[in-house]
């Protein structure tokens, strides 16, 4: 049996004079708080969506008529957490703004906004749009780099064409996907997404390495290689011609240490395996060696003090969570 978070909004069974005061109050519920206003008022408006929850975040799909849409003062001052939105334009076009720039969404093309400060979308015609809503604290690095460029077109190739591919076709098969393997898919689309942002806006923004490139291929370095026992300070310094003392400079700002970010990826990658039933068969020594803990103790100790219950114990409570499903 499925049981999933989807939810579908439409005008099309409502009173027409109280449909776009229906499609205002349901948008606020469901994606964010906007002020929506109807640019025919001499016609009865419509609009749909279907939405789907991917773990923390949610996509959706708009069809709706030409409208206006704006994020106010006074409704971020309402909000209690923040969100980046990614708006996929696929038919019909938008004038987006915000930050005192604008850009023109036409077909296939896509852009950031940011909740936390006012944004203005301006549909011409009616459209269909994709939006991806994505809480700030998911974007493990690289935040300022976003709402520096919010209302600008996003490139179409390489990881940006994967990442909006991927988004699209989630989009369409979503509501045949159960909640068990939407968990992965959500945390493969998080993962595409920080390493988009990462590339786009900090590898490239410069061809002189900064401390911020640094910390991000650092980062990228301990995941390629956290199945190693191996791993160390010492083997990253040499890898990155630095002295162990430069390495923990450039985590200085970081809420760990280098030290702290590897045991972190591990149990985090420790976590995943035990919960991933392709590898129920492997025993709970097996999957804390495959990913770089050399002593069983060791690993079940942290692995409690991280999660709160022994890795054994966690195995048994997921698997019972999953027969549920």
């Amino acid at each position: 049996m499925v049981h999933t978070t989807d939810f579908e909004i439409s005008t099309a069974k409502v009173n027409p004079k109280e449909s776009l005061s229906f499609w205002n109050d349901y948008v606020c519920d469901t994606l964010i708080g906007l002020d929506i206003s109807h640019s025919s008022p001499k016609t009865n408006f419509y609009g749909s969506l279907i939405g789907h929850q991917l773990d923390e975040m949610h996509v959706c799909r708009i069809n709706s008529q030409s409208s206006g849409v704006h994020r106010t003062k006074g409704q971020i001052a309402k909000s209690t957490e923040g969100y980046f939105m990614i708006n996929f334009q696929v038919s019909g076009e938008c004038f987006l703004s915000q930050d005192g720039r604008h850009v023109h969404l036409k077909p296939n093309d896509w852009a950031f906004t940011d909740s936390t400060r006012p944004y203005q979308l301006n549909f011409l015609n009616d459209f269909e749009q994709l939006v991806l809503k994505i809480p700030r604290k998911l974007i493990t690095y690289g935040t300022s780099y976003v709402t520096s460029n919010t209302a600008k077109l996003l490139d179409d190739e390489g990881l940006g064409k994967i990442l909006k591919n991927f988004v699209y076709s989630l989009s369409a098969e979503l509501k045949i996907v159960d909640q068990y393997t939407r968990k992965y898919l959500a945390a493969s689309l998080l993962q595409l997404l920080n390493d988009y942002l990462n590339l786009k806006f900090i590898t490239e923004k410069s061809s002189t390495p900064s401390k911020e490139t640094m910390l991000f291929q650092i980062k990228c370095f301990v995941e390629e290689h956290i199945s190693s026992s191996q791993l160390t300070i010492q083997q990253i310094a040499d890898t990155f011609k630095c002295s162990k003392r430069q390495l923990h400079n450039i985590f200085s700002k970081e809420d760990c240490t280098i030290n702290s970010y590897i045991k972190e990826s591990r149990l985090q990658k420790c976590r995943a395996d035990i919960e991933n039933r392709n590898l129920f068969q492997l025993t709970i020594a097996e999957i804390g060696y495959r990913n770089g803990f050399n002593d069983v103790s060791n690993f079940a100790k942290s692995f409690k003090h991280k999660f709160g219950i022994p890795p054994g114990e966690y195995r048994t409570f997921h698997m019972k969570s999953v027969q549920l499903i």
